[in-house]
């Protein structure tokens, strides 16, 4: 974006400002209104009257009193008014009160050929966005002049042709606006009503009614063809519709004049809108002059001019049809012109800007009261400088220039940055544990960053899937335990970290044992464990394998097929009960049951299950998998043991019966039988263990399959927790640079916590450091319950419509948090910011300092402290550099113009607008009376006025009320592009709106009016001496040739003469007139005409004698008081007294 460039080589940055109080339409400058603002929901003054501002908060709202805010309507002509405009209304809709109060009582607006344009707006709403170029122009003239209109034929060209069909835009032709305007006229008056009705609505009672004021602040471009042309017609329509509704209009015209555009265009249409601006200035002027009483007392009590075109009467008969004004367009007429001070490289965003500075704050109201001071002086022209001073007509003084800059510390943007480098601190610290380079040098921080995941590593980033999340998960879990180890060395046993471990590693301590050792209770792992035995011992309790006992003799060894058949149908029914009741098992490790059912907030829940995960893997696993694998070498599937069990023992008792013992003894058979009853025994046991076996194992595997599956989510969550965290620095780091705002940017500002020297850049990070992570504070600032809570509300599951309880998406979760950490952020970190109860916060004298400590104490040497003058040098370069950028914006000769003495009283104020009063321990005083001291230059006083926002200081600058030719380009290049544009006879449409216009209005250059003044003085002297002007039956009148018809001049001395001025911009008709004298002269003799001239000297003696006279009766007519000081120059000119400026006529 480009910046603004100072003259001498210094620029200023891309701005962002904030504004945290408005008064913008308040016309209450009474120490009532003062007193009745109180800075919203903060308290301004102590008891004891020692104020003590604080900062703004950003929820606060200004409470404004009853009746205060005037209403306001903000409207924008063709594309720069509309941006224009359209900027305003982005800045107000940040405005603490905009909603509360301002919102119902201000409108923005836009009137544009072009819609293409209008399209592009933002912040005017759509229903405001008035388009006047849907129609066929060509069409709609010939209409007109077929129909003999009189309203439109009135001030139409009548050898105009317009452009064909459906343009856009009005293509720098001033008349095509104009046009435009005239022909949508009703539908804007129908809009410009609805938009004063909804804003005059009943029931606010807010709006100040007694005076009943009405604001307008209408912005264009004289350069183009949108504003230029239809900038009267609004002006005037917009005071008719106020006072239709019995309100009391304040039009102020803001007007961009065509040298801040000229690298908008090519250089072959400069002369184009130069002349554009000079002949919209000139109609200005015109209109304006209807207020003065010098013009009134000349007989130009009105001017026809259509604004509007009333449907109604439109008929030849109709005299109503034509509308006249008798008064100005505007109340004020403000233009913008190229700084002297400084380029403008986007001149509408500087003109918006100041212009908002200026309305929604003290100052409009202020520029009210001086004006009004200055009242008296603004009933009279201005004069003519040198001999002519009392002779002609001046020029208007409604006019005007000013410039805004701003000194800020723009907090909530500040706040915002903040709170981005907070929550993506926090997320690092409780999720991702990666690296963060803006954490605060301590243990604890210096421990974290041996496990800290650098996510962005390409050695990192090459690894497996498995190994990735392998590596976060052991980044977590070795974080958590090197922060409970802190905590446990900090002694901090109520501490998050350390009871997270303690819980799930250890066990809590219940008490002490005899030898002082601590007594610790259940860990969840070992409650895990023992929940998971449990669940297992309950389906294994519903086995039953019977062990029978062998009772047989050798005659019924055959017994023992029975008892093996049987228990293998004990064996096969067990399998059946354990393998349907095993799913069950399976499907509560599945679904993670023994760990959710704890509860646990999702950082516990992280650890355990990763610990869990480590048990399982390590140990509880490969335990089980083992006792299976042993168990089932004794299980009755296996082979051997089926042998052994169904044939080799039964044989052994079929060959033990069939021998007879010694004694009839059958003690190899009772061997035998006790065999096998042992090993039947074994078997049936052997069951039951595989059974147990298989059911932990198979409970297991499906336990650490959910606690994988988990260690990825977590994993997964992780890494998109590291592009959440990615996310909000790379925000902080775009705030930071000015690429994202809070608050829209000023382009003219000198910000606190951002250097001088460019690249300007915002040491933001370094700010950030110091009030929250340095010296400690990071502890207060990351508080971990606080943290780990937040965090917890935001992972834990949500409840459909439905009632079903469900796992948040990993998306949702993200975004969660974000919101979730971001609001923690501003409301831990505003108080620091704002201020609020006993935290005083930042104004610009707490930032310049802390600005000043941040920058020079790095160079300070070691044991060497910053003192008072380092602090108070450096806030004097950072006044400096905002009184390098103060100024009005245009070039405005005061000084010189004012040497000529023409009746100008010139109000040069600066005002500085701050929030700094008294503020303990502050050292306020001092502050500003520096400030004030630097910003007293170029002879401006400056007027210090306080207003609620300790973070924002204007210099206003004004210069007004002056008449168009203290603008310097005006009687310059822009005059210049307009005569040599007058002069070409090639044009195919008027200069002028108004065709009674093109050739009747004079230029405003005093000195090329001087010209004019001093060629019609010597025409008259010589005329009167030539006998080429005379006056008959009370009229002036000269005879263009010796036997015409006489010419009426007018009908006193003042008339003549001004008819006589309009005649000299005529060439034609000046040549004519100078030929007549020649001949006239050529044909008298030097005596006659010594005695003719003398004749008139006495003559004109002798009425000033009797005027004199009729003065002191009272008996001095209007037409006397005219012609006097035309009397009294006159007689100077035939005396020889009065020097004639270079270019009027020589006398003889």
């Amino acid at each position: 974006m480009p910046k603004p460039g100072i003259k001498d080589g210094k620029s200023t940055n891309e701005l962002t400002i904030e504004i945290a109080f408005s008064a913008p339409l308040f016309n209450d400058t009474s120490q009532e209104r003062s007193n009745s603002i109180k800075r919203r929901n903060h308290v301004l003054t102590r008891p004891n009257d020692n104020p003590r501002p604080t900062m703004t908060n950003t929820n606060d709202t200004l409470i404004a009193r009853q009746g205060s805010i005037v209403p306001t309507l903000f409207i924008g002509l063709g594309g720069v008014g509309s941006r224009i405009v359209d900027r305003i209304a982005s800045r107000a809709r940040h405005l603490p009160n905009w909603d509360s109060q301002l919102r119902p009582l201000t409108a923005f607006l836009s009137i544009d050929t072009d819609d293409q344009d209008q399209h592009r707006l933002k912040y005017i709403p759509d229903g405001n966005r008035i388009n006047i170029a849907g129609f066929d122009k060509a069409k709609v003239i010939e209409g007109y002049r077929r129909s003999k209109d009189v309203q439109a034929l009135q001030w139409l060209d009548p050898a105009y042709q317009p452009r064909g069909g459906f343009k856009q835009g009005a293509g720098q032709i001033r008349v095509e606006s104009r046009l435009a305007y005239f022909y949508y006229s009703s539908n804007i008056r129908q809009r410009l009503n609805d938009v004063v009705d909804n804003l005059l609505q009943p029931g606010v009672t807010w709006r100040q009614s007694d005076p009943p004021k009405f604001n307008v602040y209408l912005y264009c471009s004289l350069a183009g063809g949108t504003g230029s042309g239809s900038f009267l017609s609004v002006a005037y329509l917009l005071n008719r519709v106020i006072r239709d509704h019995h309100w009391q209009p304040r039009v102020m015209g803001n007007l961009l004049l065509s040298t801040l555009l000229t690298d908008k265009v090519g250089p072959e249409l400069h002369r184009d809108i130069h002349a554009n601006t000079y002949a919209a200035l000139k109609e200005l002027e015109h209109l304006t002059k209807l207020d003065y009483a010098q013009v009134k007392q000349e007989g130009r009590e009105f001017e026809p001019f259509l604004y509007f075109r009333d449907e109604n009467r439109r008929g030849d008969g109709d005299e109503r049809a034509i509308l006249k004004v008798n008064q100005r367009p505007f109340f004020m007429g403000y233009l913008f012109d190229r700084a002297p001070h400084m380029d403008l490289p986007n001149a509408e965003r500087i003109v918006a800007d100041a212009a908002y500075l200026q309305t929604f704050s003290p100052i409009i109201e202020r520029l009210g009261s001086e004006l009004d001071n200055y009242e008296k002086r603004l009933e009279e022209l201005t004069r003519f400088p040198g001999d002519l001073k009392n002779v002609g007509l001046g020029y208007a003084k409604h006019f005007g220039a000013f410039g805004a800059v701003a000194m800020v510390l723009p907090g909530k943007d500040l706040l915002e940055y903040c709170a981005l480098r907070f929550a993506a601190q926090a997320l690092r610290r409780q999720i991702t544990f990666g690296l963060d380079e803006g954490a605060a040098d301590d243990d604890r921080t210096r421990a974290l960053a041996r496990y800290a995941v650098n996510y962005g590593d390409p050695k990192f980033l090459r690894l497996s899937d498995v190994a990735r999340e392998k590596k976060i998960n052991d980044a977590f879990v070795s974080s958590v335990q090197e922060m409970a180890r802190q905590d446990e060395r900090e002694e901090l046993t109520d501490g998050v970290w350390y009871q997270l471990a303690e819980s799930v590693d250890e066990g809590p301590v219940t008490g002490l044992d005899g030898n002082g050792q601590p007594i610790r209770g259940e860990s969840l792992i070992e409650s895990i464990e023992k929940q998971l035995d449990n669940r297992c011992r309950d389906l294994l309790n519903k086995v039953s394998i019977k062990e029978r006992a062998f009772v047989f003799h050798r005659e019924g060894c055959n017994q023992y097929v029975e008892l093996v058949s049987r228990l293998s149908e004990d064996i096969r029914s067990a399998r059946v009960l354990v393998d349907e009741g095993v799913k069950g098992l399976e499907m509560a490790a599945r679904e993670g049951e023994a760990v959710l059912d704890l509860r646990l907030d999702p950082i516990q829940e992280r650890y355990l299950a990763l610990r869990l995960l480590e048990r399982c893997e390590n140990s509880w696993l490969p335990a089980a998998e083992q006792a299976t694998e042993k168990a089932k070498t004794h299980d009755i599937n296996n082979p051997k043991v089926k042998e052994r069990l169904e044939r080799e023992l039964f044989q052994l008792l079929q060959t033990t019966a069939a021998k007879k013992g010694l004694f009839g003894r059958d003690t190899a058979f009772d061997a035998a039988r006790n065999e096998a009853q042992e090993y039947y025994r074994r078997v049936a046991a052997a069951a039951r263990n595989t059974f147990e076996a298989e059911v932990r194992l198979r409970q297991l595997r499906e336990l650490t399959r959910y606690l994988r599956d988990r260690s990825r989510q977590y994993a997964r969550l992780a890494t998109r927790m590291d592009t959440l965290v990615r996310d909000l620095d790379a925000g902080a780091e775009r705030l930071r640079r000015g690429e994202d705002v809070v608050v829209p940017p000023y382009e003219l500002r000198v910000e606190v916590f951002e250097t001088l020297a460019e690249p300007r850049t915002r040491i933001w990070d370094r700010v950030y450091e110091r009030l929250f992570i340095a010296n400690g504070r990071h502890i207060a600032t990351f508080d971990r319950k606080v943290l780990a809570g937040t965090i917890a509300e935001q992972l834990k599951p949500v409840v459909t419509e439905d009632g079903a309880v469900r796992n948040k998406t990993d998306e949702q979760t993200v975004g969660d948090l974000r919101r979730a950490m971001l609001k923690l952020g501003r409301e831990r970190l505003a108080d620091t910011i704002f201020g609020s109860g006993d935290q005083p916060g930042l104004d610009l004298i707490a930032g310049l300092d802390l600005e000043a400590r941040i920058r020079l104490e790095p160079d300070l040497r070691p044991g060497e402290t910053l003192g008072n003058d380092a602090i108070g040098n450096y806030r004097e370069q950072k006044f400096r550099a905002l009184a390098q950028l103060a100024g009005v914006l245009a070039r405005v000769n005061t000084t010189e113009a004012q040497a000529e003495d023409d009746g100008v009283v010139v109000n040069r104020t600066r005002l500085l607008i701050h929030g700094l009063g008294e503020t303990e321990g502050r050292g306020a005083n001092a502050f500003l009376e520096r400030l004030e001291s630097v910003l007293s230059v170029d002879g401006r006083q400056v007027k210090p006025q306080s207003w609620p926002d300790p973070h924002l200081a204007i210099v206003h600058d004004v210069d007004h009320p002056i008449p168009l030719y203290y603008f310097g380009p005006v009687v310059d290049e822009i005059e210049n592009a307009y005569l040599e544009a007058a002069s070409d006879d090639r044009r195919a449409y008027f200069l002028h709106t108004d065709k009674n216009w093109e050739k009747a209005l004079p230029n405003l250059n005093p000195r090329r009016s001087e010209i004019t003044v001093g060629w019609a003085l010597m025409a008259m002297a010589r005329g009167l001496i030539a006998g080429v002007v005379l006056r008959r039956k009370d009229t002036w009148t000269w005879l263009p040739r010796e036997d015409s018809e006489s010419d009426p001049l007018g009908g006193n001395l003042s008339m003549a003469l001004y008819k006589l001025a309009r005649m000299h911009a005529h060439k034609e008709l000046r040549e004519a007139f100078d030929e007549r004298l020649q001949t006239a002269e050529e044909g008298m003799s030097d005596n006659a005409r010594m005695a003719l001239k003398e004749a008139w000297i006495q003559h004109i003696r002798d009425l000033l004698s009797d005027m004199g006279r009729q003065e002191i009766s009272g008996e001095l007519t209007r037409e006397d008081m005219l012609d006097r000081p035309v009397l009294r120059t006159l007689l100077g000119v035939l005396r020889g007294e009065v020097a004639i400026p270079e270019g009027g006529l020589g006398f003889q």
